[in-house]
């Protein structure tokens, strides 16, 4: 409970950043008592694939891509893992939520291997996926909002120099025009005889 309460109130409080998200990542790995945490964004490309990653401790490794179909169909995958850096396996648990981008989003989190995920864990670590993608959801929309109404307000700009510039020229052509006549009927009058 403790974990949520901080976790809900920072990212309330403040504008949704990378440290934002990396707070909540540690408030997690202290709350759950585990190696490390992390937040994993995955772009489909098929030139090259993306990947961004925000971790707590250590930078996880890549996820096969049978993890990653299993997280597409299932949302929710459970395995060991076992790293070059790390002396020893892991418990890894892994969240696949959609992200803002519609690219897909995994909370990761690892555990020593005698560690044993208890049911109550499982629902944290599940919620704060949901509390991931809802609050990058928002700030997504919020964003969108945003640049919307600065298009609106450049697009009113330029409607009202558009204006004033199409009533600055029409006086201009009046002014050319009684300019033109003024000095067409000045050069008459020197031309015509003086009839005495």
């Amino acid at each position: 409970q403790d974990f949520l309460y901080q976790f809900v109130r920072s990212v309330n409080h403040t504008i949704v950043s990378e440290t934002t998200l990396r707070k909540g990542l540690f408030l997690l790995e202290k709350a759950l008592n585990i190696n490390n945490v992390a937040l994993i964004f995955t772009e489909s490309d098929l030139v090259a694939p993306k990947e961004r990653v925000l971790f707590s401790n250590h930078k996880p490794e890549k996820l096969s891509d049978q993890l990653l179909d299993e997280l597409n169909t299932d949302n929710f995958v459970r395995f060991v893992s076992r790293s070059d850096d790390l002396l020893q396996s892991q418990q890894c648990l892994a969240v696949g939520f959609t992200s803002p981008t519609g690219s897909l989003g995994i909370l990761k989190v690892e555990a020593d291997f005698e560690h044993v995920f208890d049911e109550t864990e499982i629902q944290l670590i599940e919620l704060t996926a949901e509390l991931f993608s809802m609050v990058m959801g928002f700030q997504g929309r919020e964003q969108e909002s945003r640049r919307l109404a600065l298009l609106e307000e450049r697009a009113a700009i330029a409607r009202e120099l558009h204006d004033s510039l199409a009533q600055s020229l029409s006086f201009m052509k009046i002014q050319i025009s009684r300019l033109q006549s003024a000095t067409l009927d000045t050069l008459s009058a020197k031309e015509l005889p003086s009839i005495v």
